[in-house]
């Protein structure tokens, strides 16, 4: 349960954009919208880590990860 709340809470943290993508994603109940999912869940975000932190959900998210400053811009 813990693991789950610390999931959702960096879910927020890492992109302002992550809890509104998240709910559009679990709306597509085909295959490729599963797998877009399960992808978004794992990388907790809409860049691969395995790419570069290159977006795989193009084009409805920037094409890279900003560095660090999206948390601090949330807070000030």
């Amino acid at each position: 349960m813990a693991g789950r709340i610390l999931d959702d809470v960096f879910l927020q943290q890492y992109w302002s954009g992550n809890e509104a993508l998240y709910a559009s994603l679990q709306k597509d109940p085909t295959s490729l919208g599963k797998a877009r999912l399960n992808y978004f869940w794992i990388n907790k975000g809409p860049w691969s880590n395995l790419d570069g932190f290159e977006a795989f959900l193009l084009p409805d998210v920037p094409k890279r990860k900003a560095g660090g400053r999206e948390f601090l811009s949330r807070r000030l």
